[in-house]
């Protein structure tokens, strides 16, 4: 019996260090784990914030590339409306000056007819003899004309 009660003593004395150990062992565990627990939970706040970093450098990008494009697309607007207002001026000066040029041509016209229609009922004189047979009768007098 004495050496039973040892044996359970020795039994419970080593059951109980054994826990004793288990409980360690398993308090060591749940710390390690609670440890990488939170290590692995700032990983993952880093990679979200990197990731919404990231994001924003992307969305910013995406922003300028467009205002850029805008920029591009008004500059060529303005090209094309300079391009168009100097080719509208540059018509209307042709424009201008033919419609110039035949009003000069009519009136030209006009003028000739006028003095055609003024001149048409003279009498018209011969201002030279080349072909004279004598004293011409239209000369101040007979031995200056030719």
């Amino acid at each position: 019996m004495a050496n039973e009660r040892e044996i359970l003593a020795t039994i419970n004395a080593n059951s109980l260090q054994g826990m004793q150990n288990a409980n360690q062992n398993t308090q060591y565990m749940m710390t390690t784990f609670n440890d990488k627990y939170n290590e692995l939970q700032r990983d993952i706040a880093g990679v979200a914030l990197t990731g919404q970093q990231i994001m924003a450098n992307q969305s910013e990008c995406c922003c300028n590339t467009l205002r850029a494009i805008d920029g591009v697309n008004f500059n060529n607007a303005m090209n094309t409306a300079a391009i168009n207002a100097n080719t509208t001026a540059q018509t209307q000066r042709i424009l201008d000056y033919l419609a110039t040029s035949d009003n000069q041509k009519l009136r030209d016209e006009n003028m000739m007819l006028r003095m055609q229609g003024m001149t048409q009922d003279l009498v018209r004189y011969p201002t030279s003899t080349a072909y004279s047979a004598g004293y011409n009768p239209f000369c101040n007098c007979g031995n200056t004309c030719m």
